[in-house]
C-alpha cells in the first residue's frame, strides 16, 4: 500500500524519522530530480496520513537525512545544499539552528545514540570520491571529532547506531548499495 505519493506533493524522499511517540512520520523531499524545478522541503504527516504540512522548505534547502531526539524535541536534518550544514531544530520545524558547518561538503546520513549526533560526509563535491569522513558531536553541534577519516567508500549515505556499533551504506560508482559495519 502507497503511504504518500505525487499526489501529495512527494517527489525524491530521502530521509525519514518516525516520532512513535507521537505518531508522526518526517521526511525530506527534494523536488530537484523528478520535476525540473529546485526546491526542498522537510514535511511532517502523522501515522494515520492526516496533518500533512511543511515544516522547512527553500530554493537552496536541500534536506537528505532526518534523526529526532524526543526526549529534547529537537529534529536534526542533514543539509548538502549551497551551505552545507547540519540543522537543529523543534520538533515542529521552528528555530532553525546550523549547529554543524565548517568542513562540510556532502552531508548525508544521522543518527543519534547516547547524547551523540553522528554523521556521514562523502565530499564529492570536491571530487574526492574515497575521502569520507564519519563524524560524532554533542547534540549542540560541540566537540566535534572525527571517528574515522578517509572511510575507503565512494558515497556513504545512510547511518544507523545501536548501543555498540555504526552502520552505513554505501552508494558506490556502480549504483550500488551496501551494508557495512
Amino acid at each position: 500500500e502507497v503511504f504518500m505519493d505525487s499526489a501529495d506533493g512527494i517527489a525524491s524522499v530521502e530521509g525519514l524519522a518516525v516520532d512513535w511517540q507521537n505518531r508522526r512520520l518526517y521526511l525530506s523531499n527534494l523536488g530537484t530530480h523528478y520535476t525540473g524545478t529546485s526546491w526542498g522541503r522537510v514535511e511532517m504527516v502523522g501515522l494515520d496520513r492526516t496533518g500533512h504540512r511543511r515544516l522547512l522548505e527553500g530554493d537552496s534547502l536541500k534536506p537528505r537525512s532526518i534523526a529526532l531526539d524526543l526526549q529534547a524535541r529537537h529534529m536534526y536534518i542533514s543539509d548538502w545544499g549551497e551551505d552545507p550544514k547540519i540543522l537543529r531544530t523543534d520538533l515542529d520545524g521552528r528555530n532553525p539552528q546550523p549547529i554543524v558547518s565548517a568542513g562540510l561538503e556532502n552531508p548525508n546520513g544521522l543518527a543519534i545514540s547516547d547524547g551523540r549526533l553522528f554523521w556521514v560526509d562523502s565530499h564529492v563535491k570536491s571530487g574526492e570520491n574515497g575521502t569520507a569522513v564519519l563524524e560524532q558531536a554533542e547534540l549542540d553541534g560541540s566537540n566535534r571529532a572525527a571517528l574515522m577519516e578517509g572511510v575507503p567508500f565512494q558515497i556513504p549515505f545512510g547511518l544507523a547506531v545501536d548501543d555498540t556499533t555504526l552502520y552505513w551504506t554505501d552508494w558506490g560508482d556502480d549504483g550500488t548499495g551496501a551494508v557495512l559495519q
